[in-house]
Parts: C-alpha cells; structure tokens; sequence
C-alpha cells in the first residue's frame, strides 16, 4: 500500500485544539478508536498516535449505526457493528477494511457484548433487538446466528460474568432482568427490581405510559457483585452473582439511568437525570458515599487514572459539556466545556487511562481529553453522527 502524504495542520479555538488532516495509511500496531457514525454508511478508525482518520470501511446503505466493540479473532483483528437501519449485523475484518460477513438479526438491534468461554473459544456475541425483544446469538467462529432467544422486553444492556457462562439481560421496557445461561442459550432466572405498581400510583400518567426500566447490569471487577438502575424507582438493585439473589436496594437520585464501575473496583457512579445529581456508591459498603452535582443530560461516564478522577457526558439545552469528579478527595471539581450546541453521546477510554475520547454528534467530532490537563483536542469530520466508541482490544464498551 502506498503511503499518503499527510497534510497537518492544528490550531487554537478558545480552549480547544482542532487537528485535521489528509488520510494516512493505517499502521497495524497503532491503538485505534473505531467510531459508528449513524448517519454514515460507514465506521470511522482513527489512528490515536497521529489523532487522524485513518480509514473509512463502509457499511451499506441506511446502516444507522448503534455501537461498536472490537476483538482479536483467530485470523486478526475484528470489529462488530449493530446495523440498526437494517435490522443487521456487520463483521468487519479490520487489517483489509471490509465487511467479512453481514447477518440478518431482529428489529432494532442496538447494544451488545462479545466474550468467549470454553464452548466458544472464538467468540461469541449476544445482540439485543430492542424492539422484538430478542436476543441473538452469534457464533464469531463460523458468523453464524445460533439461536434467538425471545421473551424479553425491551434488552437493553448486555453484561456476561466472569467466565461467561452467564449473561445479565436488562430489560428496559420493563423492571426486570434476565439471567442467561450461555451454554443452553435460555433464560434461567428472572430477578425483578423496584415495584412497578407503587411507584406508578404516585403519578399515572408519567410511569403508565412509558417505562423507564434497566438500562445495564454493571458488575465489579471480581464479578461478585452487580448493580443495576431502575429508572422509575429511583433505586439500585445490588446482585450477588454465585446465585443471582438480590441483596439489597439503594435509594438515589430520580431517574436512574446506569451504573458505572471504576476500575479499582471502589465505587458505582449513577447519574440521576430527573434531578441531575450523580449518586457516589461505595461497593464495600453498598451505601451512598455522596453525591455529586450534574445537569442536563448524561450519556456517559469515563473513568481515568485508575479511577482517581472521572468524567461525566452532559449534553444541556445550550451546551456540552463534562463534569468533573476528584473520587480521591471525593469533589466536583468544575466543567469542562465542549461547545455550545452540541451533543455528547458516548466515550471510551485509552488502555493507560490518560485520555478519552469522546463523540460529539453535532459537530460530526470526537473529543480527545488528556486527563491530567484537562486539554481538549477536536479530531473533526470523522463521519455524520458519530455514536458508539470503541477502543481496539476494549471489551468493556458501553453505549447509550
């Protein structure tokens, strides 16, 4: 392949350095952001030592593009891509930069989440269709869909456990989640969360007319214990995972939406969207530590340095921007802001922990923030609404 002159310019708008440029040519042993564009027939990768688009792999026509998760196959590095437009699946072979195989899956598939175990030493992946409430299994070895599982409402987030022989559906369409055993691929237990009509007779007309359930199952780094939000009644359920039994609820802020682990296993972060709060659980205690201020809307958090520091997505009626939290000293320590009329949607974090790079869907941006500075970087036309994030050889990554 011939190498591309590479044309570089960057520059100072306020705060924020811009970096655009030619395509280079993608080097293998690069760390690599991969970028679902919603509104782009194809997935961004960008090369994070040169910050620039490196190359585009298209997709098909009307993809929607949800989210996007890559892993090591047997023969090189993969991506799978969730085709919402198109009630499909893409598998993309990374190094040659096309679709290897497409698969038809259920309506609206969206979340995700790749693991292998011994019955599947390749890979396998669980797709939830949000809307035919199903979720299908995938076969990363042959690309093949091995069975639909049906009966859910709504799957949302998609968590495996240690070892994989389980999964953690939430249903968000509903105050419930489904316990998953991988190797019959059915559901074997059903943990229901809050109660739905209590909470529904305080206000009718907002809790009977759209549910506001569980948007993910996040579990500690040693897999023992789950958290899971329910959006309607303000709590979080506390899992113990040997034998999927609730252990107790903690009451947080109104509206819920996820949880978010730290890497040091300390703490759950819960943004509350209804009262824009951020609710601090400390995992030893399965008590609220504190509780941070936020507002607008979160989609996200990242955590950096090990989890000493953390960032929240927020998206306002006027602004984008991240909030700050210091979890050593436990204190909110100001904004950041992205700009004004913008729209944050989904970040991943670097591999060492310094940096995040975070999808702006207005401004067709991501947003590299060092975390030791707090210095932006715009990385600019990486594809019309870039979505879902992921970082080569992430496992972890959410969306939204």
């Amino acid at each position: 392949m011939t190498k591309l002159k590479v044309i570089l310019s960057s520059f100072i708008i306020g705060a924020v350095s811009i970096v655009s440029a030619e395509m280079p040519s993608t080097n293998q042993d690069s760390q690599r952001l991969f970028v679902a564009n919603q509104d782009s027939d194809y997935v961004s990768v960008i090369d994070l030592d040169t910050m620039q688009v490196a190359k585009k792999i298209d997709l098909d026509t009307l993809s929607a593009s949800h989210m996007t998760m890559a892993w090591s196959g047997k023969d090189g590095q993969k991506l799978l891509v969730t085709m919402t437009g198109r009630n499909e699946i893409a598998i993309i072979d990374v190094a040659k930069g096309i679709v290897e195989a497409k698969l038809p899956v259920g309506r609206s598939p969206e979340h995700f989440a790749i693991e292998k175990n011994k019955d599947y030493p390749d890979y396998f992946a669980y797709i939830g269709n949000i809307d035919d409430g199903s979720i299908s299994v995938i076969d990363l070895g042959s690309n093949q869909e091995i069975k639909r599982i049906t009966g859910f409402h709504e799957p949302h987030g998609v968590t495996f456990n240690q070892d994989a022989s389980k999964a953690y559906i939430a249903n968000f369409g509903a105050h419930r989640i489904d316990v998953v055993d991988t190797s019959k691929h059915a559901i074997s237990k059903q943990i229901s969360v809050g109660d739905a009509y209590q909470v529904a007779m305080k206000n009718p007309s907002r809790y009977l007319s759209e549910i506001k359930g569980i948007a993910n199952v996040t579990l500690t780094p040693d897999g023992k214990l789950g958290y899971a939000a329910d959006g309607d009644s303000n709590q979080v359920a506390v899992i113990d995972t040997q034998n999927d039994s609730l252990v107790k609820t903690i009451p947080v802020g109104e509206e819920p939406w996820r949880a978010y682990g730290s890497p040091d296993g300390k703490w759950m972060l819960v943004p509350n969207n209804g009262d824009e709060t951020v609710s601090v659980i400390d995992t030893q205690k399965n008590q609220i530590k504190t509780s941070f201020p936020a507002g607008g809307t979160i989609t996200g958090i990242n955590f950096v340095l090990g989890g000493k520091k953390a960032y929240a997505l927020a998206t306002t009626e006027t602004e984008a921007i991240l909030y700050v939290y210091d979890l050593e000293h436990m204190q909110e320590k100001g904004t950041i802001l992205i700009g004004k009329n913008l729209k944050l949607e989904t970040a991943s974090t670097s591999a060492n922990g310094k940096t995040i790079y975070v999808a702006s869907s207005v401004d067709n941006s991501i947003y590299a923030v060092d975390a030791l500075t707090d210095k932006v970087t715009r990385i600019a036309n990486v594809g019309v609404t870039p979505w879902g994030t992921t970082i080569q050889g992430d496992m972890a990554s959410y969306c939204h």
